[in-house]
Parts: structure tokens; C-alpha cells; sequence
């Protein structure tokens, strides 16, 4: 008995010890962050797709998604406030959304900042948190 309540402490501890910056690490060798922290989303010639992700794993759920697509060199996650998706400690919508490009992205190519009525209440959305991840060859 004191054996398995040994290994169940030991693998509770491994879990807790793991940083979420470790696991992505971990998780996504391949990728470059190449900007962080913007308040505009990349718009490019090359973007290809879109898909939301996981308010608690967003970047390493958009890292993912783009390794499942063909010929994907780049994704953009960001937080899309005012967006349809979680609510915010003010009441609003929010939604982390991951788009994905066939080419390289840089801060240069951040100009969507928002500023749609996605809900038709006259209220207009915002980007915040946008970050570029390039895939490495």
C-alpha cells in the first residue's frame, strides 16, 4: 500500500511541477514566437484559415492546428473582445481565435484591429494579446 500511495504522490507531483511555458515548449519545437502582445491581428495574402481555440491553451492549440493543415508556415492567435465566445469580468464577449497562413507573418502585417458589430448592437470589437508563431524548416 505504501508503494502505490508512493507513485500516486511522485505522479501528483510531476503534474503540478510542469509550467504551462515548459509544456509548450514541450509541445510546439517546430515554431518561432515572432511578436507578442499586439493589439491588431495579421492580415495577409497568405492566410489560409481560422478556427477558435482554448482560452487556457490558446497558442499551443493554434501551434497544433496548423501542423494538421498542408503547406501552414504561420499562425496569428489573439483575443478577439466583443467577439462571440467567453464572457469577460465586464460582461463581454470575448473569444480566442487562431488564423492560419501559408507564408511568414511579422508585426507589419498587424492591421486588423477590429472594430466590427459582430452582435448588431452597435458595439465594436477589439483585438488584444495577438501573437505570431512561424513554423521553423
Amino acid at each position: 500500500m505504501r508503494a502505490f500511495i508512493a507513485v500516486v504522490l511522485a505522479a501528483s507531483a510531476a503534474l503540478v511541477a510542469a509550467s504551462p511555458v515548459a509544456d509548450l515548449e514541450a509541445r510546439v519545437p517546430f515554431f518561432s514566437k515572432v511578436f507578442d502582445n499586439q493589439t491588431a491581428a495579421t492580415q495577409s495574402p497568405s492566410y489560409m484559415t481560422f478556427t477558435l481555440v482554448d482560452p487556457f491553451s490558446p497558442v499551443t492549440d493554434c501551434v497544433e492546428f496548423c501542423i494538421k493543415i498542408c503547406d501552414c508556415k504561420a499562425v496569428n492567435v489573439y483575443l478577439d473582445n466583443g467577439g462571440k465566445g467567453i464572457t469577460l469580468p465586464d460582461g463581454k464577449a470575448a473569444q480566442y481565435t487562431c488564423s492560419a497562413f501559408s507564408d511568414v507573418i511579422d508585426t507589419s502585417m498587424n492591421t486588423n484591429a477590429g472594430g466590427q458589430d459582430e452582435h448588431g448592437d452597435g458595439q465594436l470589437n477589439f483585438i488584444t494579446r495577438s501573437s505570431g508563431w512561424v513554423r521553423n524548416f
